[in-house]
């Protein structure tokens, strides 16, 4: 998956560490399960690999649950990679990589990488944030180890985490910006950590779409079937006391298109402008179904 992760290269490699823990990053993204012959090309759209090894005829939901985990695990050594790096780096400077499918797992070479200056105050602000991050992934893991649902195991993490509220993960992502020294398109480190968070949440919720359609027979019909308790703060609706959620054309439910095709729930050659609780998707690809930040309760 492309995503963008902060590394102070330099220094990880003069130690021997940064290729061994990219290739653990990656090796953890390797979803265990039977693969169809032919999905392992490269140049196959990763979003479309992922959903046909999740609908391959000889997936369990055991089987989906435990990619659950795997997924939650490499997330979670992600993180730690990420809040190590900041520790290590230089208080002012730091290097962009990129470790996409379709690149080499490292796109820049150290010696070319273009270097990026902090804003004062914003790599401590980004560390204490990315902590928040590894102790929710981490709660998160034990949970789904203990056998419990993703939904509950996200309600738990949460719960875990006391230091933590979503409206300082927004405003640190939405504020957050470097001061390139080079002409070089870079998108903004907040954008990296929402690209990331977004991968992550739409492989899982791939796999609970079709872990459900395995167990009921079909997709689900909206929302609150697949999900009923997916976030503890979700606002209901005052006349039925349905919960509201935002959906890409409406409000509790899905889509028609995904109503009727559930193979539509991932399209490539879309707008880029596509907002969701975890910051916009990577460049060509859009989710049309997707939990989205619920709306304040008044």
């Amino acid at each position: 998956m492309r995503t963008l992760i902060v590394l102070s290269a330099r220094q990880l490699e003069s130690k021997g560490q940064l290729e061994p823990a990219l290739n653990r990053y990656l090796l953890g993204m390797r979803l265990p399960g039977p693969w169809p012959r032919g999905l392992l090309n490269w140049r196959t759209p990763v979003l479309q690999r992922l959903r046909t090894w999740a609908a391959a005829p000889q997936q369990t939901p055991d089987l989906l649950r435990h990619a659950e985990q795997q997924v939650a695990s490499a997330n979670e050594e992600l993180f730690l990679l990420g809040e190590e790096t900041l520790r290590i780096c230089d208080d002012r400077w730091t290097t962009f990589f990129s470790t996409g499918h379709f690149d080499p797992p490292l796109q820049w070479q150290p010696e070319t990488a273009p270097l990026l200056r902090w804003i004062p105050g914003e790599r401590r602000r980004a560390r204490r944030l990315i902590r928040l991050m590894v102790a929710i992934e981490h709660a998160e893991l034990e949970q789904l180890r203990d056998g419990r649902s993703l939904r509950d195991a996200q309600a738990a993490g949460r719960n875990q985490v006391p230091a933590f509220r979503e409206e300082d993960l927004a405003f640190w992502k939405a504020s957050t910006a470097v001061l390139t020294e080079t002409s070089l398109d870079i998108p903004y480190l907040s954008e990296a950590y929402a690209n990331l968070l977004w991968e992550e949440r739409l492989t899982r919720l791939t796999m609970m779409l079709y872990a459900f359609q395995l167990e009921k027979g079909h997709f689900p019909q909206s929302l609150h079937e697949l999900v009923p308790d997916y976030l503890p703060s979700v606002p209901v609706n005052p006349r039925d006391g349905s919960p509201i959620h935002y959906c890409r054309d409406g409000i509790d439910g899905l889509p028609e298109e995904i109503r009727t095709n559930p193979n539509a729930a991932i399209t490539k050659n879309a707008p880029r402008n596509v907002p969701t609780l975890y910051g916009v998707p990577p460049n060509n690809t859009r989710i049309e179904f997707i939990l989205l930040k619920p709306r304040r309760s008044e």
